[in-house]
């Protein structure tokens, strides 16, 4: 049985690896360079544990015992003639390998402190009032508030810079005297800035709390959320945009009501000029999950999510880092098809192919305008377009398997066996699959039971009555797209009436 020493060893081995494997290449290239600076680094045995990593174990295979003695004898020389490492040996390796996640992690602070403004800030004017370094503490604060005084769309982290800010002038002025002897303060300024930068972090974290709790159906201490009620009544908070906003989210997602739901929207656009693209595609978010719910509950259409779509494209706000999230793609596209605006909806999959990721965007454009053609009643169509999708992930894979059974059961105009395998086997699919979880493998699996009966009620290949297989279509607590099925069901029993 190994100790426990030994067991914290192999598991900083192992993190370490897997730290560094999350860099990509140019963090790796920077560092090189870090590990190389003598200031962080003096031991040079460390910078060719990590050149010697970077070369055969980072991004390309696990670092098991064999690639340990390799990467051992590169760095120290021969070592033992056996296969692996001599416990000794190992032991030394490790220390070196927990020395080098020590400097990643190093690295990482550094590049983190010089990405936030507000940590950053902090340390600087921290040490600057430490040393009495007044006259170069005053030039900071001029370009600080100069800077800030030109920024147009203020978030969570503009106004804590700001509290730090006015902190930090507020302890200058007491060190300096100057709170004495000029008779200045900031107090008021540090005040509105430090009650702002409170306010929307705590109702940030309410938004938080209260979607955990509507999604996981857990309770939570909301007595501390409730009491910051009186400071948002006060005039000077209860107009000010950014805490309008997140006030509105909040009251949105406690009362759940279409008046709630339009203040949001009111809201977003009446201040979408001066929040940051972050926080407008998080409340937009908010708004459309609120609209999914509605629309599951009949009290929403389609064309109220679609409106949401065409606001965060009109603004903007469906690139994140100069590429479109093709989850996100997908769900604007069907909404759009569902809302018949399918010239806009090819209108968007153009716009947005530049912003798909270059190894699956022919895929995904081929799986969207599948879709397209699917709703428009084009089945063929889609099915040409299906098959030139490749593997884009599961999403993509579960939708395009779906729709193309729907194209079948619409295309078939007798009963065909082929169709009938194309069924089962995309029942075996899903069985099979071990990513989806139980409930959506079962919501699956439902919808394609009641495909086969209504397939074969529709061809006559079964004595099933059209109503034994309704009866089972209700007794269904999941099923992935019950609303198709039971349209499907409507228009068999339309036929047989007519029949008669």
């Amino acid at each position: 049985m190994k100790s426990t020493t030994q067991k914290s060893v192999k598991k900083s081995e192992l993190i370490c690896i897997e730290l560094l494997n999350s860099f990509t290449e140019i963090e790796l290239d920077q560092f090189s360079h870090f590990i190389n600076c003598y200031y962080f680094n003096t031991d040079k045995s460390v910078v060719k544990l990590f050149e010697s990593l970077r070369k055969r174990i980072l991004h390309k295979k696990r670092f098991d015992d064999v690639q340990q003695k390799i990467a051992f004898e590169q760095v120290f020389g021969a070592s033992n003639g056996q296969k692996t490492l001599l416990k000794k040996e190992k032991k030394h390796l490790n220390a070196k390998l927990s020395l080098l996640k020590n400097l990643a992690e190093q690295f990482l602070s550094v590049e983190g402190l010089v990405e936030n403004l507000v940590h950053y800030n902090e340390l600087i004017l921290m040490k600057l009032l430490d040393k009495k370094q007044y006259r170069l503490l005053e030039r900071h604060f001029n370009q600080l508030d100069k800077n800030m005084t030109n920024v147009d769309k203020k978030d969570i982290e503009f106004y804590n810079l700001k509290k730090t800010i006015e902190f930090y002038k507020r302890d200058y002025l007491f060190q300096s005297g100057r709170i004495y002897t000029k008779n200045e303060d900031n107090l008021d300024n540090l005040t509105f800035n430090f009650d702002i930068s409170y306010l929307v972090q705590k109702l940030n974290m309410f938004i938080s709390t209260l979607a955990i709790e509507q999604t996981l159906t857990r309770s939570h201490e909301l007595s501390s959320f409730k009491a910051i009620q009186a400071l948002l009544n006060l005039p000077q908070y209860a107009k000010h945009p950014l805490v309008t906003l997140y006030k509105a989210v909040v009251d949105l997602l406690i009362n759940k009501s279409k008046n709630f739901y339009k203040k949001l929207l009111y809201s977003l656009d009446e201040f979408s000029m001066i929040s940051t693209k972050e926080d407008l595609i998080g409340f937009y978010k908010v708004a459309s999950n609120y609209c999914v719910q509605q629309i599951r509950q009949g009290k929403f259409t389609y064309a109220d999510l679609f409106e949401i779509y065409l606001k965060m494209d009109k603004k903007d706000l469906l690139i994140e880092k100069n590429s479109i999230s093709i989850i996100s793609l997908l769900n604007i596209i069907t909404v759009a098809c569902r809302t018949k605006a399918f010239n806009k909806a090819e209108k968007l999959i153009e716009k947005y192919r530049p912003y798909i990721r270059k190894s699956v965007r022919e895929s995904v454009c081929n799986y969207n305008y599948g879709a397209i053609a699917f709703y428009k009643k084009e089945y063929n169509q889609a099915l040409q377009y299906f098959i030139r999708v490749d593997d884009i992930n599961l999403e993509y894979d579960v939708n395009c398997r779906v729709i193309i059974l729907k194209c079948h059961y619409e295309m078939d105009k007798h009963y065909d066996e082929r169709t009938m395998q194309i069924f089962r086997s995309a029942n075996k699919f899903f069985k099979d699959n071990k990513q989806l979880t139980p409930q959506r493998k079962k919501s699956y699996r439902n919808f394609i039971q009641i495909l086969i009966y209504i397939y074969k009620i529709k061809h006559q290949e079964t004595k099933m009555q059209l109503s034994r297989a309704q009866e089972k279509l209700d007794a269904q607590e999941v099923n992935s797209d019950k609303n198709w099925l039971q349209t499907k069901m409507d228009e068999l029993g339309t036929l047989n009436i007519n029949k008669r």
